[in-house]
């Protein structure tokens, strides 16, 4: 899983010295989705707790509710992510990440 997280990190977007990886509405929610779904399954299979899972899903719905703006506003999946939408990627997969490591 912690993989998954750091795969999934890089593919919505971090801070590096190396040149900008700009990244579109759809390939920053499929590495959101693959993340919280990842949490999930481990989550059913009790490898993690699941006191957290309402905590994590708030955010993942949040993110989620601002998808469905930013593709409306930008008219596609193609756009580019704004600031506002890796910054909500980034808050579930930090979630994620924190609940994996416990």
């Amino acid at each position: 899983m912690k993989k998954l997280i750091i795969i999934v990190a890089l593919a919505v977007g971090c801070s590096t010295s190396q040149p900008k990886v700009y990244t579109t509405l759809a390939t920053t929610e499929q590495a959101v989705d693959a993340g919280y779904k990842a949490y999930l399954d481990l989550a059913v299979m009790g490898r993690i707790s699941t006191n957290n899972v309402p905590i994590v899903s708030k955010a993942y719905d949040a993110f989620q509710t601002a998808m469905s703006i930013a593709v409306v506003l930008g008219q596609s999946t193609n756009a580019l992510a704004s600031s506002n939408i890796v910054n909500s990627a980034t808050q579930v997969l930090a979630l994620i990440a924190a609940e994996e490591g416990k």
